[in-house]
Order: structure tokens, then C-alpha cells, then sequence
């Protein structure tokens, strides 16, 4: 019985394109999620090459990518109220200076 959602952040241009693909083919995203979990329960591992970072690791392209995404969801969030991560930052730095009372301003910019 099917009664679990999964929810996951990818790209979306991946998503895109990834769905077309499984529209050509006749199969629904959820028909597809399934088959990969139930692979993964099968081989005990993910059934595919994963990338590595350029450190070698599947950590840091993995990391690479979450890292990446946080940004574009940071940046399209603070888009929408007109404010750039810089400013952001700079406000936050100066919230951090009045907190502490550094007799100095400093700029990131």
C-alpha cells in the first residue's frame, strides 16, 4: 500500500527534463521514485554511480549541490523583498557590531 509522500529539492531544469523524458516513456515520477527505492533495497546500495567532488568524494558534489541550491532558494526568496544576500549580510554584520559594541563599522563590500 502506497500512503508515504516523499518530498525532495532538485533543480529545476533537472526536473524538467527528467519529466519529459518520463512522459515519453509513460511513466509517472512516483512509478519511478518506487523503482529506485526498492533497487536500493535490493542491492543494498544506490543502483547507480553517484558523483564525485572534485575532492574525490560523493560527499562534496553531493554537499556541492545542497550548497548550490541553498543559495538559488536564498537568492530567489530575498529577490521577491528586494534585497540582495550582500545587503543581508551587511545588515546582519551591523546588527552583530551594535550587539557586541565594536566602535567600528566595517563594511563587506
Amino acid at each position: 500500500m502506497k500512503d508515504t509522500t516523499v518530498r525532495a529539492r532538485v533543480a529545476q531544469d533537472v526536473k524538467e527534463q527528467a519529466e519529459a523524458v518520463l512522459s515519453k516513456l509513460g511513466l509517472p515520477v512516483s512509478v519511478v521514485i518506487n523503482a529506485l527505492y526498492c533497487q536500493i533495497i535490493l542491492k543494498g546500495r544506490v543502483p547507480f554511480e553517484m558523483p564525485r567532488g572534485a575532492d574525490g568524494t560523493r560527499d562534496a558534489a553531493v554537499r556541492a549541490r545542497i550548497e548550490g541550491g541553498i543559495k538559488e532558494d536564498a537568492e530567489r526568496i530575498l529577490s521577491a523583498q528586494g534585497v540582495t544576500i550582500s545587503e543581508l549580510i551587511n545588515a546582519l554584520y551591523s546588527e552583530i557590531i551594535k550587539a557586541r559594541g565594536v566602535p567600528f563599522p566595517l563594511s563587506l563590500n
